[in-house]
């Protein structure tokens, strides 16, 4: 389970994911970089040995507990 208050803090660093005013937000796919590389932070090992298909599910996992938030 995702920690929300870790995930919070950490979300403060990927403004293109959030931010409205961000010159990044309306990009694509400077979003899904950030995604990727948020998610490899909160997984770690988990996110680093996972297969492709296991790292969609966790993307999955992160993007609906952000957005539930």
């Amino acid at each position: 389970m995702i920690d929300m208050g870790k995930l919070v803090a950490m979300m403060q660093d990927f403004p293109s994911i959030w931010d409205s005013n961000c010159p990044e937000y309306l990009n694509k796919n400077r979003k899904e970089q950030s995604w990727l590389q948020l998610s490899a932070q909160v997984y770690g090992d988990a996110w680093t040995n996972a297969i492709e298909a296991e790292k969609k599910n966790l993307l999955t996992e992160i993007k609906s507990r952000w957005r539930s938030a």
